[in-house]
């Protein structure tokens, strides 16, 4: 699983809510049907309904990566980092999760040679390389691959040549060359898991129940589509919120913001570099006079 980016991720899931708010806007009915009710139909009712359906299919409302009060970009939604803490609680020693075998192209023992000879056994060949090829470094469980990229297991050497096993076909004495039967790597994967802290802003100029309306439409987001929050790496997800906030630094622009804080736990995971693996045992004995 990849690192989470807890804002981008949310970013990204507030604009997919948004879209589908725009694609289905008869959902908004649903959000906002208790202006209907008897004790809100005369200062909300049918009518303010209607108008929160034009505002959000007619105006495509910016999500920002934390926020400014640039008034061309208001209303608008915000979402930064409020805090991002590692789970004590579910580390473990070396971060270890478990290991990733991966396959990848075998590497070459020997490299292409002409054959001065190729004998066709019953249940072995024999391949003779030139007297110039050392291969020294093939062993017994390496692959012959000859041109036609047929494998061949090598069994024995000698002075003569490479044996391999005959699988039922003819060896092509082109070209050969000896790879390692080694075609997979394995790596470490680590996991951690994150408890993140994000703090998504709703924000309007001058108009109050704009912020409301933003504010309601993301609480009715984060609930109705919590699966796909988790889809994106983002899971036990919880929210609160706070009150209306006047933007003290901006009163002359009657500026207002509501927040909601989104906690969540991501699980991120790494992989170490591929781990050496051996194929080949060069032996070199020497006896002390």
């Amino acid at each position: 699983m990849p690192i989470a980016s807890a804002d981008v991720t949310i970013q990204c899931f507030i604009r997919y809510g948004l879209d589908y708010l725009i694609a289905h806007p008869e959902v908004l009915d649903e959000i906002f049907s208790n202006f209907r009710n008897d004790d809100l139909w005369k200062q909300y009712g049918e009518k303010e309904i209607d108008a929160i359906k034009q505002f959000f299919t007619q105006n495509e409302v910016p999500v920002v990566l934390s926020w400014s009060l640039n008034p061309s970009r208001i209303p608008c939604i915000s979402v930064q980092i409020a805090q991002s803490t590692e789970l004590v609680e579910a580390a473990s020693m070396d971060d270890y999760l478990d290991h990733v075998q991966e396959t990848k192209l075998a590497s070459t023992i020997l490299d292409y040679f002409v054959p001065t000879n190729v004998v066709t056994g019953t249940d072995e060949s024999l391949v003779t390389p030139p007297t110039t090829v050392d291969y020294s470094l093939v062993r017994p469980g390496h692959i012959l691959v000859d041109s036609k990229n047929e494998e061949y297991l090598v069994t024995r050497l000698y002075d003569q040549g490479i044996y391999v096993a005959q699988a039922g076909t003819t060896i092509n004495p082109t070209r050969v060359k000896v790879s390692s039967f080694i075609n997979t790597s394995v790596r470490k994967r680590h996991q951690a898991a994150i408890s993140e802290a994000i703090d998504i802003g709703c924000h309007s100029h001058g108009d109050t129940n704009v912020t409301l309306y933003l504010y309601y439409v993301l609480i009715w987001m984060f609930l109705r589509f919590k699966p796909e929050l988790e889809r994106r790496c983002l899971d036990l997800s919880t929210f609160s919120a706070s009150d209306f906030n006047r933007e003290s630094q901006y009163l002359g622009e009657n500026i207002f913001s509501r927040f909601i804080r989104v906690t969540a736990r991501s699980m991120v995971s790494w992989l170490d570099d591929p781990s050496d693996q051996i194929d080949t045992i060069v032996e070199n004995i020497t006896e002390d006079n």
